[in-house]
C-alpha cells in the first residue's frame, strides 16, 4: 500500500479521473483525508437570462481521489 498523500492549503489539484484544476481551500483530517476544492465555473442562472456565468464553485473530495497538477511556469520562465 502505498503512503498517504498529503495536500495543503493553496495546492492545485484535479480529480484523478481528469477534470479542472482546482485550489485546495481546506483540509479536514478526521477519520480520512478530506480535501475541500474551490474553482471556478461556468453555469446558467435565472439572473442572467440563461446566459453563463462564471461561478465559483466549492465541493469535498477524498484525498485519494485527487492529484497534484504540475505548477506552469510564470512569466515564460522554463522557455527556450
Amino acid at each position: 500500500m502505498s503512503a498517504p498523500t498529503v495536500f495543503k492549503v493553496g495546492d492545485v489539484v484535479r480529480l484523478k479521473s481528469g477534470g479542472m484544476s482546482m485550489t485546495v481551500e481546506r483540509v479536514a483530517t478526521e477519520e480520512a483525508q478530506e480535501i475541500h476544492c474551490v474553482w471556478s465555473g461556468w453555469s446558467e442562472s435565472l439572473w442572467s437570462f440563461g446566459a453563463p456565468v462564471q461561478t465559483l464553485q466549492r465541493h469535498r473530495f477524498p484525498a485519494e481521489a485527487l492529484e497534484w497538477v504540475p505548477a506552469r511556469p510564470a512569466n515564460g520562465e522554463g522557455t527556450s
